[in-house]
């Protein structure tokens, strides 16, 4: 193929000699090598962007009843009680065996209707590798802060929407999963319920 490709004088010469029917064919089977050529150096990293809706989490006791999904997402309904919940982003969705997969961060996107101090929406986000190995990004709250607090802070009683973040440099081979585990607080007297609206990963496959 190389030397039917018209990048040197030979290649040049070799097209010069053929029919135009033979032409066509060499033309066309010169511009598939060389798509495929670029689809592999582009397949070497790739950027991916999933996101879950959080109307997929689970509650993590299944004896709880007062959680609910709907438009604000996965919602607390209790007036009284915090309740737990999980969610399972799957981030393995590539056609390349044997390669790795960098979670560069992550994002948990909620409403915060509840502005008693303490009482926030907080998650702890793990990633996991099919083989059951992984490692924890740690735990956001929800707070007046872009990307979430480290701690729940002694006058926090922030209200709004917003977005928890975790980012890290550490890479996993193989990563099948990101799961993060979230607490949701109670409603407020007089507001809406707080709620966990969609979780989103940013990967590099390479």
């Amino acid at each position: 193929m190389k030397q039917l490709c018209p990048v040197t004088t030979a290649g040049v010469t070799a097209l010069q000699r053929m029919t135009n029917k033979t032409k066509t064919l060499a033309t066309i089977l010169c511009a598939l090598a060389a798509h495929l050529t670029l689809t592999q150096a582009a397949n070497a990293q790739v950027a991916q962007f999933p996101r879950l809706s959080a109307n997929a989490c689970q509650p993590t006791t299944p004896s709880v009843t007062t959680w609910m999904r709907g438009l604000l997402g996965f919602a607390n309904s209790s007036t009284t009680t915090s309740i737990s919940a999980s969610c399972v982003l799957p981030i393995n969705g590539t056609s390349w065996t044997s390669s790795t997969t960098i979670v560069n961060a992550a994002r948990v996107y909620y409403n915060d209707n509840n502005g008693v101090t303490g009482s926030t929406v907080s998650c702890t986000a793990y990633v996991r590798s099919a083989e059951g190995n992984g490692f924890t990004l740690g735990t956001r709250y929800s707070c007046a802060t872009a990307g979430g607090c480290t701690s729940t802070g002694a006058n926090n009683t922030f209200i709004g929407s917003g977005y928890l973040e975790f980012k890290t440099t550490s890479s996993l081979a193989n990563a099948s999963e990101l799961l993060v585990m979230c607490s949701i607080p109670p409603i407020q007297s007089g507001w809406s319920v707080s709620s966990l609206v969609s979780t989103m990963a940013a990967l590099t496959v390479q």
